[in-house]
């Protein structure tokens, strides 16, 4: 997911302003529960949402690996079921 492109660059640029931002899709036909949808989204949200609010170039893979075991901590708080792994592994 973070190495998702936003803005392809194909796309020329007179219509790169029509594009308003990106969507995750959780297809569930195969996801038993709540939990388990939790754990299939999170922290994949958390990618998603730094490459449709942060610029290319301001985007930097370890720094984001860094930020998001704050966000580890904040889901552990509030009881989300999430993909714990090495960071080398998160996003693969």
């Amino acid at each position: 997911m973070y190495s998702f492109e936003p803005l392809p660059a194909k796309l020329a640029p007179q219509y790169q302003s029509h594009i308003l931002g990106a969507q995750e899709n959780l297809w569930t036909e195969y996801v038993p529960n709540f939990k388990h949808a939790q754990y299939m989204a999170f922290p994949r949200v958390c990618a998603l949402a730094e490459v449709t609010w942060s610029p290319k170039a301001s985007r930097n893979w370890n720094d984001f690996t860094r930020r998001l075991q704050t966000h580890f901590q904040r889901f552990d708080q509030i009881g989300i079921n999430y993909r714990k792994g090495t960071p080398e592994r998160i996003g693969e």
